[in-house]
């Protein structure tokens, strides 16, 4: 997660591969949502309305939204490699 959020907000990604970014994340979000897997910080992203095609919204808009998908998915990440045990 260092080297993502430094990337992240240090403005290494222009706007529009952080918004790139933001998508794959949230389509992996929904697949793992369909395989049952949910948390907190899926709730999360959801209760405050984050969405990658608000294409106008700020960089500190996606990167929040990035920030809350990514640690929702190895949250994901987590519990489906302990199934699989």
């Amino acid at each position: 997660m260092t080297v993502l959020k430094s990337e992240l907000e240090e403005g290494y990604l222009r706007k529009h591969e952080l918004i790139k970014v933001h998508e794959t994340l949230y389509w992996l979000k929904r697949l793992f949502e369909n395989l049952g897997s949910t948390n907190e910080y899926y709730v999360q992203y959801d209760s405050l309305g984050f969405n990658p095609a608000k294409i106008y919204a700020s960089r500190e808009y996606h990167i929040r939204g990035v920030k809350l998908l990514y640690h929702g998915l190895m949250r994901s990440l987590n519990i489906a490699t302990r199934c699989q045990e």
